[in-house]
């Protein structure tokens, strides 16, 4: 009796299984296969879903801010180049080569500056701050001193030094804040950051020679 008892139970399912239609019977084996790879589908479409977002994230924010420091550091460059002509020259070319590089440069820092609204991190917001104010300052400099050189006559050398030593620290440092907010490390947008490295480069490159 007692070894009825023990077998009884195993016999019961048994015959609870083997009394299912067979499409009962499939079903549930169906069921049991599939449930893991149910779950291992739902898993990675979450991940699916998390890299879109970050993907969104790099193209509608990160990509635009580098695009805008890499234009701004590209036209201050210029800007640079164009009043290092002015001052050596009085070439009225370079006049219009500098206010095209100010327009340019003013575009892409209105751009920023709506950009840096939704800024949530305090360096960046004091880093934006003290790079506005440089541009504003760098480009009141160049404005003088264009102003105060007569068309046609290039730069006395007492204008050119004074010049280099109050324009060339500001522009560096707005040279070296525009290449720190552009450093990322999402790699979607790697090339950028080169092509912005490259542009602050240049920058550096033009603004060593007007200290020559």
């Amino acid at each position: 009796m007692a070894m009825q008892s023990k077998v009884t139970p195993v016999r019961t399912a048994g015959q609870w299984f083997s009394n299912l239609k067979l499409i009962y019977r499939i079903g549930l084996v169906l069921a049991v296969l599939l449930a893991p790879m149910l779950g291992s589908t739902i898993y990675s479409m979450r991940q699916v879903a998390s890299v879109d977002q970050k993907l969104d994230h790099v193209v509608d924010q990160r990509l635009p801010t580098v695009l805008h420091l890499s234009t701004m550091a590209f036209e201050l460059a210029d800007s640079i180049a164009a009043m290092r002509g002015y001052m050596l020259s009085g070439g009225s070319n370079y006049k219009a080569d500098r206010a095209s590089s100010w327009a340019s440069l003013e575009e892409a820092r209105g751009a920023y500056r709506e950009e840096a609204k939704t800024f949530t991190n305090e360096t960046n917001k004091v880093r934006w701050a003290e790079l506005d104010g440089l541009l504003t300052e760098i480009r009141t400099l160049q404005d003088r001193l264009e102003a105060a050189i007569p068309a046609g006559s290039r730069a006395t050398d007492e204008q050119i030094r004074s010049f280099a030593q109050s324009h060339a620290p500001k522009a560096r440092r707005a040279i070296e804040i525009i290449e720190g907010d552009g450093k990322g490390d999402e790699g979607q947008f790697k090339r950028q950051v080169n092509l912005l490295r490259a542009d602050t480069d240049e920058a550096k490159t033009t603004i060593d020679r007007m200290e020559r």
